[in-house]
């Protein structure tokens, strides 16, 4: 293999400290090597030398053949911190790189078209997130097709999915032919990738070059096992050389981790595969089991209240107070919080206090007809789901499509005619776990959105409801009565009162909810106009939808309410 990098007794002082002390090493053509150790440990320094940016005080160091420095345009480069003119766009820095090191404009579209940046050519780096900027450092990395790729801890900010589309972008240049150099403190994210690996500790090379299986058998680390359903009895009947039981587990040498697997195996220790992931998801349920305990315990104390009211007519104060208390037990002890870019911790609190008593109240209010509220609460619950989904929060996605599921077998019962009615107690619940589930959705991802309006998603999923609240409450300050005291005025009772029937003027009122929630699905990809096009049109249909249901009848004055609740 031909080598594009070699060192031979380097080092570099700063000061009387050797930064870099007596390092040798090689790096080959078509191989991607990682270099580790703590911060300080001497990797950037290094990084600088094989660049020609510093000189060492001694050894030799050959880059492509000759000095470095002397075959820049063959060597790429991202540093740690990425910096770029805010006042060019995209576009404009690729040109410019390009132009600097010679490509032709054909070869830098084909770079920004491979690292996804054709679609944000538009924008300039301070509107772009750190996992699209990284991207557009490792761009002008990558422009003149360098043989030697140097990257100085580049995943440092990125998230678990752009850190991994980063790695294999990389081994994938390895793979063509580059030598591929990762400054780094995190080898398990790149392992499956490397070929070879390198620890500077005090600047002194103490490990490699070498293969991470090389440097395990070298190391000759013990290996621990945790077997479900094994203790120390199995441990006493296998009685292999070199494994030893400690508390709770294994300890053996590589070497011997296959004749324990076997024997285990034969004995029947091992569970069924389908029995292990059982465990498996049991302890991802394990992790979270406050916050599972507290929302239970809260969604319990929200069908609690609305019961009581139900049965005893709670006073608007108390109902209020109790919602209060629900919705801190929540955030304190269920880590429910809204955060929106800022970490705050009053106005994340006071947020996120407001959202849940919100929409306690507002599912509250719209359980003014037989079905309205339930099938209005199970289409955002859907939409939900499928938000997070997109977002990989697998279980937020299963608790919403259980809610789902919960509402839309209950609209069975309650629809026009209404064998069951909901009550207090039933809207509760549901508006808690609306918004629980909607706080617990991350709907910003950088991967997919190129604008930071997603956050207003749970706006458009809820529109409906938000708007009819709003309105109902605006109508009785107006009208000089306490907006606690139900009305005709809701938008189901406007349909009603043009001439529809209930059943149809509920249905209208779903399909309405489902056209918002649709609106607000392509926030997840949209960037910025786009999302400014949808937030236009959603106002545009509220402002359509105000205009028709005061064009008929107005609204009967009595305070009787067709199902019969408060609101």
């Amino acid at each position: 293999m031909t080598a594009f990098v070699t060192a031979e007794s380097l080092v570099f002082l700063r000061g009387s400290q050797r930064a870099v002390d007596g390092v040798s090493f090689q790096l080959h053509a078509g191989t991607l090597t990682a270099l580790a150790g703590t911060n300080g440990a001497g990797k950037t320094t290094l990084l600088k030398l094989i660049l020609g940016l510093l000189c060492p005080a001694s050894g030799t160091l050959s880059v492509l053949g000759g000095r470095p420095g002397e075959n820049r345009r063959r060597v790429g480069y991202l540093p740690e911190n990425v910096s770029f003119y805010d006042a060019m766009t995209i576009e404009e820095h690729l040109t410019f790189f390009g132009r600097l090191k010679g490509v032709a404009p054909a070869a830098v579209r084909r770079t920004a078209e491979r690292l996804r940046l054709a679609e944000l050519a538009k924008k300039t780096p301070k509107d772009c997130s750190k996992g699209q900027r990284q991207r557009l450092g490792l761009a002008q990395a990558l422009l003149a097709d360098p043989d030697v790729l140097l990257m100085d801890e580049p995943t440092t900010g990125l998230d678990p999915q752009t850190t991994q589309a980063l790695y294999e972008i990389l081994a994938e240049r390895a793979s063509q032919g580059c030598a591929v150099l990762i400054s780094t403190h995190e080898l398990a994210l790149v392992e499956k990738h490397l070929d070879q690996v390198m620890m500077l500790k005090d600047g002194r090379l103490t490990a490699g070059p070498a293969t991470l299986e090389a440097l395990r058998q070298k190391a000759q680390l013990p290996v621990r096992v945790s077997v479900p359903g094994c203790g120390a009895d199995w441990a006493a009947k296998i009685g292999l050389p070199g494994v030893t039981w400690v508390k709770d587990h294994f300890v053996l040498s590589e070497t011997a981790l296959v004749p324990l697997v076997k024997q285990l195996t034969a004995a029947g220790c091992f569970l069924p595969a389908a029995t292990e992931n059982l465990l498996r998801g049991i302890e991802g349920l394990t992790a979270i089991r406050k916050e599972i305990i507290t929302v239970g315990i809260c969604a319990a104390a929200s069908v609690a209240m609305g019961t009581i009211d139900d049965k005893y007519a709670l006073s608007a104060r108390t109902k209020l107070i109790g919602q209060i208390l629900i919705a801190v037990a929540t955030i304190t002890f269920g880590g429910v919080r809204i955060s929106l870019f800022f970490n705050h911790p009053v106005i994340c609190w006071t947020i996120s206090v407001f959202w849940i008593v919100f929409l306690f109240n507002a599912i509250n209010f719209f359980d003014n007809m037989d079905g309205l509220a339930c099938g209005t609460a199970a289409i955002a619950f859907l939409f939900f789901t499928a938000a997070a989904i997109v977002n990989g929060q697998y279980f937020v996605a299963c608790l919403g499509a259980c809610s789902a599921g919960t509402a839309i077998g209950f609209w069975f019962f309650n629809h026009s005619p209404a064998s069951i009615f909901m009550g207090d107690g039933g809207s509760h619940l549901l508006g808690y776990l609306l918004a629980v589930i909607s706080a617990r959705v991350t709907y910003y991802n950088p991967e997919i959105s190129a604008s930071r309006l997603t956050v207003l998603i749970p706006l458009f999923i809820l529109a409906v409801p938000i708007f009819d609240t709003f309105a109902v409450v605006v109508i009785r300050l107006l009208n000089h009565k306490p907006i606690y005291v139900g009305d005709h005025n809701h938008i189901s009772h406007r349909f009603f009162h043009m001439g529809m029937t209930r059943k149809r003027a509920v249905l209208l009122v779903h399909l309405l909810c489902l056209i918002s929630g649709l609106g607000a699905m392509p926030l997840l990809w949209g960037d910025e106009r786009s999302c400014f096009i949808l937030l236009a049109q959603g106002i545009t249909i509220l402002l359509l939808l105000t205009i028709l249901q005061y064009s008929g009848k107005t609204a009967p004055a009595d305070n009787t309410n067709p199902q019969g609740n408060k609101s």
